[in-house]
């Protein structure tokens, strides 16, 4: 967990939602809620004065959809660190999302536990998708990629069994922190797994990483 203020904008177009997630962060004097609108061309323009560190948002919006912001963003704010809060979790949306950037996917039906967890772990410069958000995702690449190509079978013989785990442990939406935790290693080792688990498989994210990881079996759902 990070001991800095997180400076949060959040985008939702309903009022109530907006209200609980401010009273929600009202019991964690760490998270600070920076700017707030219901409309994606204003949020455009109350971030960039806002020092915002993570965009909470939604993606059914009024206007311009969240995954479009994203995009902008993605270009204007690369810095930005966006967390998609939306009753959305069919796989299009979740996709689509993932491909515009953002650092992490919460569904509205997650407890507010899950949702600091999230806000956390993305502030800490990691990705997160949870566990059921990451489900969803590996059964999409699962699906598409049923067999595996005679390359993917090669980058998985070419994984350690301890750098198999290490994916385990992150396909099952688990943090760095988590992960050393479950494997007995330190934070650091872990990361260096990771980095030479990306290294080998030619990949760039940990979404890319979960998305190998169903695609080869090494996580089984």
């Amino acid at each position: 967990m990070t001991d800095k203020i997180i400076k949060i904008a959040i985008l939702d177009d309903h009022k109530i939602v907006r209200d609980g997630i401010r009273a929600l962060m009202l019991a964690y004097p760490e998270l600070e809620i920076v700017a707030e609108s219901y409309d994606a061309e204003q949020m455009l323009t109350f971030i960039k004065g806002s020092e915002a560190e993570i965009l909470l948002l939604d993606l059914m919006l009024p206007g311009m959809d969240g995954v479009s912001l994203a995009e902008i963003l993605k270009t204007r704010l690369p810095e930005l660190k966006i967390l998609v809060l939306t009753s959305n979790t069919d796989e299009v949306s979740i996709i689509r999302a993932v491909q515009a950037g953002v650092k992490g996917y919460v569904s509205k039906d997650a407890s507010g536990v899950e949702l600091i967890k999230a806000l956390r772990t993305v502030a800490d410069g990691e990705e997160y998708f949870g566990e059921t958000i990451s489900a969803i995702i590996f059964k999409s690449y699962m699906s598409k990629n049923a067999g595996g190509s005679a390359s993917t079978k090669r980058n998985n013989e070419q994984l350690t069994d301890r750098e198999k785990d290490v994916i385990r442990c992150f396909g099952n939406g688990l943090s760095y922190k988590e992960t050393a935790a479950e494997l007995c290693l330190s934070p650091r080792t872990v990361e260096t797994h990771r980095n030479t688990i990306m290294e080998k498989l030619g990949l760039h994210s940990l979404a890319e990483l979960i998305k190998f990881a169903i695609r080869t079996g090494i996580v089984k759902l």
